[in-house]
């Protein structure tokens, strides 16, 4: 027991990660989000020295509402056809200009309502996303065109 006090102490401190500068790790196409959350579980436990990841996630607004107490429920359509529900509390006045392909910046965290379980990103940062790909019923992605914020569309 000795050696070993003594090697952690011989080890010292790591320093902290600033929070500014931690970078979110993006989902990927076809990544299962229950999947990757089972995943994160290994990393824990998380807290000040090892902090939760962020999660990054573009997908098209499928809905989006303000909510009891002001609070933002979210529900994307992932490019995999996947759909992921968001929650951003006190951020319900969003709901009305959310529309078409954002990226979302959040913890993903198991969300169960009525005995079922899912994935939810508690949603840090909101913004709209460039360009996404465009879904089409044959299951092909196309990109689809940006056009700025406010320009008007043909």
């Amino acid at each position: 027991r000795a050696r070993f006090c003594d090697a952690i102490a011989g080890q010292g401190q790591a320093p902290a990660p600033p929070a500014s500068t931690t970078e979110a790790l993006p989902l990927a196409v076809g990544d299962d989000p229950l999947a990757v959350l089972a995943d994160l579980g290994r990393l824990e436990p998380c807290g000040f020295r090892n902090p939760r990841p962020r999660i990054l996630v573009e997908g098209r607004v499928a809905s989006a509402r303000e909510v009891k107490n002001g609070h933002l429920k979210l529900e994307l359509l992932l490019e995999d056809r996947r759909r992921l529900d968001c929650f951003a509390p006190r951020r319900g006045e969003l709901a009305a200009g959310l529309r078409g392909p954002v990226r979302v910046i959040g913890d993903l965290r198991h969300n169960s309502f009525n005995g079922s379980v899912s994935a939810e990103l508690l949603v840090e940062e909101v913004s709209e996303a460039a360009r996404l790909p465009e879904l089409h019923r044959d299951g092909g992605v196309a990109l689809a065109p940006h056009s700025p914020p406010g320009a008007a569309s043909a």
